[in-house]
């Protein structure tokens, strides 16, 4: 096996006969593959990795996402590096003024967006459910 430049694992004879991506970007991994190379990234992306995330997605620059989430920017530009790290995808394209989404940034955008949307309608129910057992 060798490492290719995304840090995916692929065996040597099938590097050339089955690419990473085809043009849909549409995953095409060998059977035992996986798309990530740190297998326990589920286990370490946090909901304030995807908060702060989507803050800066939103405003564009770090310095407002900052301000609007009450932190400094250090831990905030620490969290999303962090993030892009265990993804192993670049999410911003960035420059000294602002910054703005890759193409799967703006997928995680998206998906943070209706993630938050459940988030927030389940624990609306839950506190409901809860005001009723007490009634």
């Amino acid at each position: 096996m060798r490492i290719d430049g995304q840090g995916l694992s692929r065996p040597a004879a099938s590097r050339s006969s089955c690419p990473i991506f085809d043009g849909d970007l549409t995953l095409a991994l060998l059977p035992g593959e996986t798309m990530f190379p740190d297998s326990h990234w589920r286990d370490r992306v946090t909901l304030k990795m995807l908060r702060y995330f989507h803050e800066v997605a939103s405003q564009g620059h770090f310095s407002r996402a900052a301000l609007r989430l009450n932190v400094s920017k250090s831990p905030l530009s620490a969290q999303i590096k962090e993030l892009e790290s265990l993804l192993g995808l670049t999410l911003f394209e960035r420059n000294t003024r602002q910054v703005s989404l890759t193409p799967t940034g703006r997928l995680l955008q998206a998906e943070c967006d209706r993630l938050f949307d459940v988030l927030e309608s389940g624990l609306n129910r839950v506190v409901q459910a809860g005001r009723m057992e007490r009634n």
